[in-house]
């Protein structure tokens, strides 16, 4: 009897320290990891619904894909005034304070936030702070909070054709309150994990101080700046764009730059920032704006979209997928209308996962705590290559991309790293061993090698 009622106390205890985890899990809102992946989900096009439930059935898939962060286009409703298109751009906001009721209800997506904390995902909100819908309430009720011409009309933000949006003026603290009162409804109310920040360079810096710096006294939350700005992480941001690596890497797949103009730019790069705050710059191949506007992946980076993926999660870095990239997305989706995308084929996903399993696998290199050391590798085809180690304790790892459309190859220049070397990726085949005197490597059209020496 009383070894039934020990074993019962043990129950009892670890099920009430099984609860007393998973509740402080769900609010310590650090779900992402300190080197997160991090997944785009336009709502509008991610299903055939085109809601919050249907997007709900791939939570466990992407968690089985690997991925840490969800970033939620926004899911406010939107604006009908000067719409563009049928259904209108998700970043002309209505009201900061509701859902598109064309996804489902406040509750739905509750539900989604629940479901994706369960699986250990955290959900972040794309927030648009730069401008609002024609419609929205605040164009009369605080008609001072928007920029207006020398006539005295409100207009949309200079310098661009988003005529379907009406400036914002930051000059007006009581734009500050408001806003920031609204990001805390969605933190407080829904229990996301943070934000993706709309045009972040078109609002004030010590706007977003302030910001982050209240949201902050709510739990730890995860802020992405779209802006190619590093000045941001002094703001708070965990991460912004890397818009002029992207640039540089469709430059070199459109046969306009090489692998000598990408080092240069990594290496004022790194000069810039130190080593810890590269692991906060995004790097991606897509998004939802390159999508839409520019084209799918292979339009833009054609045979060479593999190796560039590959790239972004071996730099020292934050990954983004699109989502749909692990379905093999091969077309524009329609940004004003309803165009789902396809998952009869996510022949992709396994591609994808093992990236994301390397990162994870070798967390350490990657973490903005104590990061690894970064040094170049020289060849005598720099101009085709780019080859690099990263190192950290007793882990090495090397990468080689030949960033190019020609087989080639190369022979290192004498460095340290010998040793026997294990594949990292399963299509790189067998060991490799560097004796660290004019080692040679083989790489195919776009090729890449990724090898690792350590524990």
């Amino acid at each position: 009897m009383k070894s039934q009622c020990a074993a019962l106390m043990i129950l009892c205890f670890n099920l009430v320290f099984i609860c007393a985890r998973q509740t402080a899990y769900a609010d310590d809102g650090k779900r992402w990891t300190k080197s997160p992946v991090i997944y785009e989900v336009n709502v509008r096009q991610f299903t055939k619904e085109g809601s919050f439930r249907a997007a709900a059935t791939h939570l466990e898939r992407l968690k089985n894909l690997g991925v840490d962060i969800l970033w939620l286009m926004p899911i406010h409703p939107i604006g009908k005034e000067k719409r563009k298109g049928t259904l209108g751009s998700p970043y002309s906001v209505k009201d900061y304070y509701q859902v598109n009721p064309e996804f489902g209800t406040m509750e739905d997506f509750k539900a989604f936030v629940k479901k994706a904390h369960g699986l250990g995902l955290s959900v972040i909100l794309d927030w648009v702070p730069n401008h609002s819908a024609w419609d929205n309430k605040l164009i009369k009720s605080h008609p001072q909070w928007y920029t207006k011409s020398l006539t005295g009309s409100i207009i949309h933000p200079p310098d661009t054709d988003w005529t379907d949006v009406a400036d914002f003026n930051y000059d007006d603290k009581g734009l500050w309150k408001y806003m920031i009162d609204a990001m805390r409804f969605w933190v407080e109310t829904t229990h996301i994990d943070g934000f993706r920040c709309d045009v972040a360079w078109g609002v004030p810096a010590s706007f977003w101080t302030e910001a982050i710096g209240q949201l902050r006294k709510i739990k730890k939350l995860y802020f992405l700046a779209e802006a190619d700005d590093h000045s941001l992480i002094a703001s708070g941001f965990d991460s912004y764009y890397g818009f002029r690596y992207y640039s540089i890497t469709e430059a070199i797949a459109q046969g306009h730059k090489d692998a000598d103009d990408l080092r240069s730019y990594l290496r004022k790069e790194m000069t810039n920032l130190t080593t810890k705050n590269l692991q906060r710059v995004l790097r991606y191949t897509s998004n939802h704006d390159l999508n839409s506007w520019e084209g799918h992946t292979i339009e833009r980076l054609g045979k060479a979209s593999h190796s560039f993926a590959v790239l972004s999660f071996v730099l020292p870095g934050t990954p983004l997928i699109l989502g749909g990239q692990e379905a093999g997305l091969r077309r524009r989706l329609a940004f004003f209308e309803k165009d789902p995308m396809e998952w009869k084929d996510v022949s992709e996903q396994r591609f994808y996962q093992g990236l994301i399993t390397l990162r994870q696998r070798f967390k350490g290199l990657h973490t903005k705590d104590k990061p690894a050391t970064f040094q170049w590798l020289d060849s005598n085809r720099n101009k085709d290559v780019l080859a690099f180690s990263l190192t950290k304790d007793q882990v090495t790892r090397l990468g080689f991309f030949n960033l190019s459309p020609k087989a080639t190859q190369i022979k290192l220049k004498p460095h340290s790293y010998k040793g026997t070397y294990r594949p990292v990726l399963e299509a790189h085949g067998e060991s490799l061993k560097l004796n660290g005197d004019h080692d040679i490597i083989n790489l195919g059209p776009w090729g890449y090698q990724v090898i690792h020496k350590g524990p």
